[in-house]
């Protein structure tokens, strides 16, 4: 991806409007039907986002910036077939195409289909073009995001990484208050929600735990990112070691979290999650000793036992809570 800046030209604006659209992505998006209030909020933020990416990318362009054309490649294929996939289920069909395409058994199929879901036949491939115009619309924000951080240096991605992980343990700890006061929160911010279980900022305990499963996956490359830069340089400084204290318990804050959501889903995930950041921390292990020999085999071992000590105690509170 574009791991060199786009030197010749400041985008510190287009990495506040990625931080902006993520708070108001996950503060605001909770709802669980289309055109919610935040959910408009939240997509015209990413409208002017979007904006942003595309005249920082002008910008880059005109400065014969090396990563603008890797930053263009990469906007035009995530643009390009999430525009595709809906203009191939919005666009009508002749009809001659319709017959052509679909045989009699196939044409049975697609008006049962039509009478399932309660919807006259359309000319188009999508059983519900409303509800499919509705899905482009909301892909915005993901959208947007995507072209802001193509086109960010690797110091801005780690900072939104690490403002992502603190939206994470917010939520979280949003979710234990929603818990311990019971279906009368206040702490619920929608009337149709899972009342009993941990919701954050969302209506729905999956979507919060889908969060929490996200924000998993950034601590603990936060983490194995902090013992990395330990091994190499033989010592554990003050600013590294804090900052592998703070992502292995937020490890450990974010899979109690998981637990209180009650999500199977989301347990199941941050199982996944787990294993993979287990065999990251494995592989690091293996390519340390490789580099270093046997100078820094206790090292190694002492970065597998680390993160495998987390990932178990985070696992405890899986078990202990789930």
């Amino acid at each position: 991806m574009c791991d060199q800046t786009m030197k010749h030209h400041d985008n510190g604006a287009l990495y506040w409007s990625a931080s902006t659209l993520l708070l108001f992505a996950l503060v605001l998006g909770g709802g669980t039907f289309a055109a919610f209030q935040g959910d408009v909020v939240a997509q015209f933020v990413a409208i002017g986002c979007f904006a942003i990416a595309v005249w920082s990318l002008i910008e880059a362009h005109q400065h014969e910036s090396p990563a603008s054309a890797r930053a263009i490649f990469y906007i035009v294929i995530v643009v390009g077939v999430t525009l595709a996939l809906a203009l191939f289920q919005l666009l009508p069909l002749p009809a001659h195409w319709r017959v052509a395409m679909a045989g009699p058994t196939l044409r049975s199929l697609i008006e049962q289909a039509h009478n399932l879901a309660g919807v006259t036949q359309t000319t188009s491939v999508s059983l519900t073009p409303h509800a499919t115009g509705a899905a482009l619309i909301a892909s915005l924000p993901a959208v947007a995001m995507w072209c802001a951080v193509v086109q960010l240096d690797w110091h801005q991605r780690r900072s939104l990484a690490r403002l992502l992980i603190v939206f994470g343990l917010v939520a979280a700890g949003l979710g234990f208050f929603q818990v311990a006061q019971g279906p009368g929160s206040p702490f619920r911010f929608y009337s149709f929600t899972n009342p009993s279980e941990a919701v954050g900022f969302f209506a729905n305990r999956n979507h919060h735990a889908a969060q929490l499963t996200v924000t998993l996956m950034f601590a603990g490359a936060v983490l194995l990112s902090s013992i990395r830069r330990a091994l190499a340089h033989g010592s554990l400084d003050s600013t590294t070691g804090l900052a592998a204290l703070v992502s292995a318990l937020s490890i450990v804050t974010i899979v109690a979290g998981l637990a209180l959501a009650r999500s199977r889903a989301g347990i199941l995930m941050a199982m996944f999650a787990l294993v993979a950041l287990a065999g990251l921390a494995l592989r690091e292990a293996v390519e340390s000793r490789r580099a270093d020999g046997e100078r820094k085999q206790g090292s190694a071992r002492w970065l597998v036992r680390s993160v495998i000590a987390v990932l178990v105690f985070a696992s405890f509170f899986a078990l202990q809570f789930g």
